[in-house]
């Protein structure tokens, strides 16, 4: 077997994993039918995934604020990670040195995050979950 194949493999047990584990532990909150739900993703993954986007070589949070990550970008960023070896990752421009071997999963996450909630589109918020609660309450 090819090395793609091993990677692509590997993905989808995690994919199949990440679905059921996100089912379970979601299944408890009413929000998964709410009408006009707005998915803000803070920190970590999302303004990872943002940053190399827009291939800064330098982050900066005014970029990524506000950002509107599609599920399009997310699934090709996913893409082009499993098929670049862990320690070459680091050479990718605006992903942060230790987070080569956490992103995919953090993607795959926020992927199935997405299909559970039928969105496919996540709002980029560099703070944290203070803002995204009083961005709710607006």
């Amino acid at each position: 077997r090819s090395r793609q194949g091993r990677s692509s493999a590997a993905s989808d047990v995690d994919k199949g994993q990440i679905q059921q584990a996100l089912k379970r532990e979601l299944k408890s909150f009413d929000i998964t039918k709410k009408k006009d739900l707005i998915l803000i993703g803070t920190a970590g993954t999302p303004t990872t995934l943002v940053a190399i986007e827009l291939k800064l070589k330098e982050y900066n949070p005014e970029f990524v604020n506000n950002f509107v990550l599609t599920e399009d970008i997310v699934r090709s960023t996913i893409d082009k990670l499993i098929k670049i070896p862990k320690k070459e990752r680091a050479k990718i421009i605006g992903l942060e040195k230790g987070r080569e071997d956490i992103l995919i999963a953090g993607a795959l996450i926020l992927v199935e995050t997405l299909k559970i909630f039928s969105l496919n589109k996540v709002i980029v918020s560099d703070g944290g979950v203070l803002e995204g609660i009083a961005y709710s309450q607006t």
